[in-house]
Parts: structure tokens; C-alpha cells; sequence
């Protein structure tokens, strides 16, 4: 196990074919589609994300060559990690969302208190042996501050991947939680399960304004003229529908 460099993490990327598997619904995540995933070069996930590609590798694909995690392993948030899965599909590294930073004048209180120091020890107490990085400080806190909220972590996994010399990102199963999770990522939220696509909507959006820690808005804001000017990205259908109706 062994902590790569964000230089390290963006060489391997260089010239790559990369998808990004969130866990919004999509009416391309059909069985067989995960051969289409398993094509690209690398294969992405974000938190949970996979537990998708164990529980229905025929449409989420099987392949996670990197998961980026936001290192808390509450089920409520970011969730466990099974390490002999992740390096059973290829997984090589465990990037973290959110970099190591305690500010006690940081308007986030992750940011507070040693929050995220904790995690990491955390983490590195769990770790199975899979290496990993971090983003960096500056990328994030200059995400941070134009958009004035603590973006998700799918945000900042594609967000990130683009400072990388990739060759093409496609980006599958991200939505702005339009619809919700899939079931295999997650059927309930605080205790509660959901009924149907639209019922897991409100149940996230739900939590995350009692949170008060993620605005949707300003992400999508913020992320509209960035992925639309990019040609090196492509993106599902349920995200372009969000990115034009904002």
C-alpha cells in the first residue's frame, strides 16, 4: 500500500479512454452493458459504487480500476470498503474525495475539528492494500470557493479526472440525483427504503438539505460550461437533460 502522488494518479491517466460509473438510473444500464464499460481503459467508480458492479457485473460492468471515496465509511455517507473486491476487479487506487485540511475557520466543518485527519487514520487502519492519492489541496479548495458549498463526490471525481491529459471521459450514471440511486447502490436512506426512482430522489435531495452541506444548484452551475466545452467528454442522456434545463 502505498500513497501515490496526484502527478503519479494523472500520468496513468495520460492518453486513456475513461467512463466514470455513478449510480443515477439509466436507461443504458441494460444487461450487456457492462461490456461497454469493461472496454474502456479505465473504469471509475465513486463511493459505493462498487457494490453495482459485484451485485450485476452484466450491467454495471466489473472492472474498477479507480475508486474515488469520500472517506467516511458511514452507510449514511461514503460506506464501507470490500478491499479483496476492489482488487479482485483492478482496482489500483483509492483516491480520496476531499484532501486532508484542517481549518478551524473553514466555513465546512469537515474541515473542522481534525474531521478529516480521523477519517484517513481510519482509513489506513482498513486499507486491504490498495494504494492511494488525494486530490490536491488547491484543486479543491478552488472548487470550494466558486462554488460556495462542499461539492459531491461524484463532482469532484469527474471534475478531477479532467486535469488529467485523458484522452476522452465518458460519464454514466450521473444525474445531479434526478431519480435517485440504483437499488444496488443504495435501496434506503436514514432508514428509509425507497419505493421508486422519484422516491429516492426525494430522499436524497431531502437529506442533503437538512445537511445543508451540498447546494445541487451551484454545482450544476458551476459544472454546465465546464463538461459542454470539454470535447474530450460525453455524457448520458439524464445528464445532459439536467445540464439543459438549468
Amino acid at each position: 500500500m502505498n500513497e501515490l502522488s496526484e502527478k503519479e494518479l494523472f500520468k496513468y491517466l495520460n492518453n486513456k479512454r475513461v467512463v466514470i460509473v455513478g449510480p443515477a438510473p439509466e436507461e443504458e444500464y441494460v444487461a450487456g452493458f457492462g461490456e461497454y464499460i469493461d472496454s474502456f481503459d479505465v473504469v471509475v467508480r465513486v463511493n459505493r459504487g462498487w457494490r453495482m458492479s459485484k451485485q450485476n457485473p452484466e450491467v454495471f460492468g466489473f472492472k474498477t480500476n479507480i475508486l474515488y471515496h469520500c472517506l467516511d465509511f458511514d452507510e449514511e455517507n461514503g460506506g464501507y470498503i470490500d478491499y479483496d473486491f476492489l482488487k479482485k476487479s483492478k482496482c489500483e487506487t483509492i483516491v480520496s474525495c476531499y484532501p486532508n485540511i484542517n481549518d478551524i475557520n473553514h466555513r465546512d466543518i469537515m474541515f473542522n475539528m481534525g474531521i478529516r485527519q480521523h477519517c484517513f487514520e481510519l482509513f489506513l487502519k482498513q486499507n486491504g492494500g490498495v494504494d492511494y492519492s488525494f486530490v490536491s489541496d488547491g484543486f479543491y479548495l478552488n472548487l470550494d470557493s466558486k462554488m460556495n458549498t462542499r461539492p459531491n463526490s461524484g463532482t469532484v471525481a469527474f471534475l478531477h479526472l479532467l486535469q488529467s491529459n485523458l484522452s476522452h471521459l465518458e460519464i454514466i450514471g450521473f444525474s445531479f440525483f434526478s431519480k435517485g440511486y440504483v437499488d444496488s447502490y443504495r435501496s434506503s436512506i436514514d432508514g428509509i427504503s425507497a419505493k421508486d426512482a422519484e422516491h429516492s430522489e426525494h430522499l436524497v435531495l431531502d437529506r442533503m438539505r437538512k445537511a445543508q452541506n451540498h447546494n445541487i444548484k451551484r454545482q450544476i452551475d458551476f459544472c454546465k460550461p465546464v463538461l459542454t466545452n470539454d470535447s474530450r467528454v460525453s455524457f448520458s442522456k439524464s445528464m445532459k437533460k439536467v445540464l439543459n434545463e438549468k
